[in-house]
């Protein structure tokens, strides 16, 4: 039952918290849920997919900001975009708008050593497993 309830939330509120990442007043606070819940969910594509579309006007609108809390915030949203398109590949339909906007606004995928370590990381452990039971650094489940 938990389980359901954060899979169904992580699916809708990463849209909306994405959308307020563009207003400076409520950055500070938006910010750390949304990358809670867009690298958390590292088991499935459905939350990163939720909010893929929007991914390019989110981009493009923070580097319009041109404030040093902007900038710092698109080139973690552009880092996150990169790894998490890595994570679940096949998805070119999906995925080249981002990846045109990621270019525009000049921000390039994080070091080996971000994504191994603080992107992967940020996986909900308490998920690992249940869902299809395949986790960063674990073999399938037989």
């Amino acid at each position: 039952m938990i389980v359901h309830f954060f899979s169904v939330t992580a699916s809708i509120f990463p849209f909306q918290l994405l959308l307020a990442l563009s207003d400076s007043r409520l950055r500070p606070s938006v910010e750390p849920i949304l990358f809670f819940l867009l690298l958390g969910f590292q088991h499935s594509e459905s939350v990163f997919h939720s909010v893929v579309s929007h991914l390019p006007r989110s981009l493009r609108s923070l580097k319009k900001q041109d404030s040093s809390s902007a900038l710092l915030t698109l080139g973690r949203l552009g880092e996150s975009a990169h790894f998490l398109m890595r994570r679940f590949p096949n998805f070119p339909e999906l995925y080249n708008p981002v990846e045109e906007a990621l270019a525009e606004v000049q921000v390039g995928p994080p070091t080996e050593a971000r994504s191994s370590g603080e992107f992967s990381r940020m996986q909900y452990p308490a998920f690992c497993g249940y869902v299809d039971r395949e986790c960063v650094g674990m073999k399938r489940a037989s």
